[in-house]
């Protein structure tokens, strides 16, 4: 069933992309979430283990963030950061498009971090 699901989320993600052209950074954390709120509410498909923010758990510092937006804020955090990583890929002669992507998932992995650190010491 998990390998049904990740194939659902893929397809839609594919759609969507092909329909709205938009950038993975806007779609796959919306696309992602999406489907995770979905499957936890379908009776057959819901894995309380599904959620994509649950994989830092073992990592406190990460895992702070998930008091202001749950869960699934975190799971956007980390389909953000990968949408990035892929419009990195897709557009690999774009240097200067690059650049600003990965000064924006470095700014966020500060945030998080920060964050946490704060939360973990008040």
């Amino acid at each position: 069933m998990i390998t049904v699901t990740l194939a659902a989320t893929g397809g839609a993600l594919f759609v969507a992309r092909r329909i709205t052209r938009w950038p993975m950074a806007a779609l796959l954390p919306v696309v992602w979430v999406a489907s995770e709120m979905a499957f936890n509410h379908m009776s057959a498909l819901a894995f309380p283990w599904l959620p994509l923010g649950l994989a830092t758990a073992r990592t406190p510092v990460l895992a702070q963030i998930a008091d202001l937006s749950g869960v699934h804020g975190v799971s956007f955090w980390i389909a953000l950061t990968n949408g990035l990583v892929a419009d990195m890929w897709l557009s690999r002669g774009d240097r200067r498009g690059n650049v600003r992507r990965g000064v924006a998932i470095a700014a966020m992995a500060v945030a998080v971090v920060a964050y946490g650190n704060w939360r973990m010491r008040t």
